[in-house]
């Protein structure tokens, strides 16, 4: 299924896409494309056929996917979940293979699997998470990559509070949350712990704090305040790549409010979070001060040059110390003090700088 505009020429080739008038024929094709019933079909085959050209083609293809899986996915007969099922599957294989993939198309599929999740799950699939990326394991980094990367799509199709929905899609997404607290989150949580354990994939845990940070407002909160999860969460804040993302997960944690929790409940997870950061603030106090303080410092030398989120940020983390310094703190060893001391005095600088 080469697409060809009125000259001849492959109407989804590099040059073509550069040319004005080539883009309205081009657009004017994908659009018959996606009227025609059978037209996600045959770009669901060229897509796993391999007969695209280029990787600019496999993304307009990608448009005409999710536009059936939009508008009609939700009434598929059998047949036609297999073939979407079987897309999923090919292109997971595609990731262990190792085969570059540029990431707006990584971008793009983690989108239709939200998607297809979304429609699926849970009563057509309930499995959907195990099946799809639990349960094969990660075959290639490439695979934990997108598996995160799904995640945080899933969160913006279902979850997002700044898109605005009609009251279906709420109920809808309602649903799903409460499905997925019963019938994956527990097992993806344990998979985010075994990747920010393992040094090999270092590379994505800024995505495993990102996929904390968007989940903790409505998850079980036990699943990532405990003893061994909390621990490496801390550790992020000391490692440049990561610390930003480990920043919004630490604020995540501590300025839980509990909305559409058990207040008792919402106390006792309180209480425990508590009981989990105190220690390494007393213990260790350095794996929290330092990373904070580095970061209050980085942002006072860029100045007005800092990220805006970055800024926000390191204002609730500092903020957010007194959950995770005990109150005795500055009755500790005079090493503590200095650094208690020099963190306060560079955050009276920032507050200052921040309001002038």
């Amino acid at each position: 299924m080469t697409m060809k505009t009125v000259d001849g020429t492959n109407a989804l080739d590099c040059p073509v896409l550069t040319d004005p008038t080539k883009q309205n024929e081009v657009y004017s094709y994908l659009e018959n494309l996606k009227k025609d019933n059978a037209g996600w079909r045959r770009s669901v085959e060229n897509i796993v056929g391999n007969l695209i050209r280029n990787h600019e083609e496999h993304f307009l293809l990608l448009q005409v996917v999710e536009d059936y899986l939009r508008k009609r996915y939700s009434q598929a007969t059998i047949e036609e979940i297999e073939i979407i099922r079987t897309f999923l599957r090919n292109w997971m294989q595609k990731l262990a293979s190792g085969t570059f993939v540029p990431s707006f198309l990584i971008n793009k599929m983690g989108h239709i699997f939200s998607i297809v999740f979304s429609v699926d799950f849970p009563l057509r699939w309930p499995r959907f998470m195990q099946e799809v990326f639990l349960e094969r394991g990660f075959p290639h980094q490439s695979n934990v990559h997108f598996y995160l990367k799904t995640l945080i799509s899933i969160d913006q199709e279902v979850v997002d509070r700044d898109i605005e929905r009609s009251k279906r899609a709420f109920d809808r997404n309602t649903k799903i949350k409460d499905a997925m607290r019963e019938l994956c989150i527990k097992d993806c949580a344990e998979s985010w712990w075994q990747i920010l354990e393992n040094p090999n994939l270092s590379a994505d845990h800024s995505l495993v704090f990102d996929v904390v940070a968007a989940y903790i407002d409505w998850i079980d909160l036990e699943l990532v305040a405990t003893e061994r999860f909390v621990p490496l969460l801390i550790k992020g804040l000391s490692n440049n790549e990561s610390s930003e993302a480990a920043v919004r997960a630490v604020e995540g944690l501590v300025q839980k409010d509990g909305e559409g929790e058990d207040e008792i409940h919402f106390h006792d997870y309180r209480k425990q979070l508590r009981q989990l950061i105190n220690p390494i603030g007393t213990k260790r106090v350095q794996l929290v001060v330092e990373p904070i303080e580095q970061m209050v410092s980085q942002v006072l030398l860029a100045g007005t040059a800092s990220n805006i989120r970055l800024v926000e940020s390191v204002v609730q983390l500092v903020y957010a110390l007194s959950e995770m310094i005990p109150s005795t703190f500055t009755q500790q060893t005079k090493e503590k003090r200095r650094m208690a001391c020099s963190c306060h005095a560079t955050t009276l600088g920032f507050i200052a700088s921040d309001t002038s």
